[in-house]
């Protein structure tokens, strides 16, 4: 869904693909086996523009370590749980490595659809799913607070704005802010949506004669604001839209502004029902929203990395540098993970860039994991050859990279082992003249 909003020229919306799925296995296994980075610019509700750094990482168990590289990438997880299979051992060994990396976590409750489609649950059994599912992982956080080293985690709560719900299937995507922001265009903004959005969760009950919302249930309104205003629309939504015919569901769907042309009326129910639900629900800015309100920036998602990890000496100007992550102090970048270039012989470094600005051409010193101070065996000076922003499926060439992004590098992999992946990459600016001497730093591997 992310791409389809980024690529609206290159991949159609009812095109099956797997965007990040490059390799050939993925595609014929169905699962993914390798993290693949993507930077996308998205925007919020209010029409803001970010750029996003996420890495798609593989679901099963058996590829956990390219969660772990891609941890000490990020500034925050959106943890997609299984709305039918729920909070799983594997899940449980996420959130823990999460907290104990000190991210920001976002729960995402995907294939929504299923509890309609596949369990055929009623609303309410629904609700009671999705709460299961929030307190079980709210569990797993409350038992993995002490692992914590620089952040306390947050529990999750729809009403907290950090979880969201999915089908990635039928294009849905939506939080309760983004929802109740719908009856703001479909009722012309007499509804107060973000005022509105706090009602929707936990035992709340909107009474129609009073127009008011109660922590009980009374003879008018025995059942919860979230199944009425959010499962209630949901199911009803997709049931029209399987069941009925064009006459009937040209009205319905009208009513809710989503307006489709006879062709595509006469599409098979899965994608019909894909379509529409992309158009009601399928707005990626609700994702955005809780990115952007959860997750730390750059600059300080930085810090956290630098003061969480940095095993040299604390008491240096160089350390004080380093915890500003601007553009314009000493060069440190950690390099996470490796990936290999279409001739097999050689390796580009994914990296993100702690602080100063990267160039290409620039002469760099790699330290290994090995490296100190008194033995700088474990030390190469090596040329960045050239640099890109890596797309998963494509590469934007780049010619310099500042504190806070995402690059990958080319030119300084024979220096790392391939058998060891966490270790530190500290560049320090050579200057082009061979003669003159590095300043001696410490980064070693926790």
């Amino acid at each position: 869904m992310l791409v389809c909003d980024t690529h609206k020229e290159k991949f159609k919306l009812d095109k099956e693909l797997k965007f990040t799925d490059c390799r050939e296995d993925e595609q014929i296994r169905g699962i993914s086996i390798k993290a693949k980075p993507l930077s996308l610019v998205l925007q919020n509700s209010s029409d803001k523009s970010y750029l996003i750094n996420i890495m798609d990482t593989p679901g099963h168990p058996n590829f956990s370590d390219e969660i772990s590289a891609s941890f000490r990438l990020a500034d925050g997880v959106v943890v997609v749980v299984d709305a039918v299979e729920g909070v799983c051992l594997h899940t449980e060994k996420i959130i823990k490595h999460a907290i104990v990396e000190s991210l920001d976590i976002i729960l995402c409750i995907n294939k929504m659809d299923r509890l309609v489609l596949e369990l055929k649950l009623t609303p309410s059994d629904a609700y009671h799913k999705i709460k299961f599912i929030i307190d079980e992982f709210n569990k797993v956080i409350e038992s993995n607070t002490t692992y914590f080293s620089i952040k306390k985690p947050k529990f999750v709560s729809p009403s907290a704005r950090n979880v969201m719900f999915s089908s990635s299937m039928y294009g849905i995507m939506f939080s309760l802010e983004s929802f109740a922001k719908k009856y703001n265009e479909i009722h012309d903004k007499r509804v107060d949506y973000k005022t509105f959005a706090k009602m929707l969760w936990g035992d709340l009950y909107y009474d129609k004669k009073t127009r008011k919302f109660n922590k009980k249930p009374t003879d008018s309104s025995n059942v919860r604001s979230f199944i009425e205003f959010i499962l209630d629309p949901m199911y009803k939504i997709i049931g029209y839209t399987i069941s009925e015919e064009k006459p009937k569901l040209e009205i319905i769907l009208g009513s809710l502004g989503i307006f489709l042309n006879n062709s595509e009326y006469k599409l098979d129910p899965k994608p019909l029902l894909k379509l529409v639900c992309s158009k009601f629900f399928g707005h990626v800015n609700s994702l955005v929203d809780l990115v952007v309100e959860n997750v730390v920036n750059s600059k300080e998602g930085g810090r956290i990395k630098i003061e969480q990890n940095y095993m040299g000496d604390r008491s240096g100007e160089i350390y004080t540098k380093m915890l500003n992550c601007s553009s314009n102090e000493i060069l440190a970048v950690n390099v996470i993970k490796l990936y290999h270039k279409y001739d097999y012989l050689s390796f580009d470094s994914l990296a993100r860039v702690l602080s100063g600005t990267v160039k290409k051409g620039d002469l760099v010193k790699v330290m290994g994991e090995k490296y100190n101070i008194i033995e700088q065996e474990d030390m190469v000076v090596k040329e960045v050859t050239n640099m890109w922003i890596h797309e998963s499926r494509y590469r934007v060439e780049i010619n310099k990279v500042p504190a806070g992004n995402w690059v990958l590098l080319e030119g300084v992999d024979l220096s790392i082992s391939k058998v060891s992946i966490f270790f530190y990459l500290l560049i320090d600016s050579y200057n082009n003249t061979p003669r003159k001497r590095f300043k001696s730093q410490i980064f070693r591997n926790i």
